[in-house]
């Protein structure tokens, strides 16, 4: 998409926006397994997260070291 005064160094760089993958307990890790992989096949330069990264579960870290 075009954008107005962009550095000419920026033309052609592509960037992927993810949302609210909500890392953690309530999310199956098959499908953070697809969401990655597809990220990996677009083979952006640079990837901007909005939103809630992770879950606020209280036992995140556990989850994080299964």
């Amino acid at each position: 998409m075009p954008v107005r005064n962009l550095p000419r160094d920026l033309i052609g760089t592509r960037l992927l926006h993810v949302s609210d993958p909500h890392i953690g307990p309530q999310v199956g890790d098959a499908w953070l397994d697809h969401v990655f992989s597809v990220i990996a096949e677009l083979s952006p330069e640079i990837v901007v997260d909005t939103g809630d990264l992770v879950s606020t579960h209280t036992d995140l870290a556990n989850h994080a070291h299964a």
